[in-house]
């Protein structure tokens, strides 16, 4: 007689079941032994298949939605805040490298702000217009830009730095 043949959680017909026992220690395509907790037998039904069955992954547009905004939120607090100390500061803060800071800290506070409005949009209307022009025109052009003044403010810093110490 011959052994029943196996079906693997994803539905293909495999080999007999003692073809899967003989070989525990061979993986598989998936990278895992071809044994038999990786396969249920045809006849077992779909109670078999549903022991299987992972929870499902949350959908990486549904993590962004939540996170981004949070982290843009942080962001925001944390480069106003910065922004009140350095111009709001004593007479030792109006050096030339602090000038540098409070520009790069407005730089990120625009782009933070921006993030955060368009991660907002994405996740309350997606589809609207509105978003759509706020999107392409506000957001990425704005945004390219702010992010450029900051990438250009660490140079300055970079190379002001530099020049100093030699």
């Amino acid at each position: 007689m011959r052994a029943p043949r196996t079906v693997s959680t994803n539905g293909d017909v495999g080999g007999d079941a003692t073809e899967a026992r003989r070989r525990p220690d061979r993986p598989r395509a998936g990278g895992r032994p071809a044994d038999s907790r990786h396969r249920r037998r045809a006849d077992d039904g779909p109670a078999a298949a549903e022991d299987s069955v992972s929870p499902p992954a949350v959908s990486a547009t549904s993590l962004a939605v939540v996170l981004i905004p949070i982290i843009s939120a942080l962001g925001v607090v944390g480069n106003a805040l910065n922004l009140l100390v350095l111009t709001h500061g004593r007479r030792h803060l109006r050096h030339s490298i602090y000038v540098y800071f409070t520009f790069l800290s407005l730089a990120d506070l625009v782009t933070c702000l921006l993030v955060l409005f368009s991660g907002i949009a994405k996740g309350v209307a997606a589809d609207s217009v509105w978003w759509q022009l706020f999107d392409v025109y506000l957001h990425l052009g704005c945004g390219a830009v702010s992010t450029t003044a900051s990438v250009a403010t660490v140079v300055m810093v970079t190379v002001e730095r530099l020049v100093t110490i030699r």
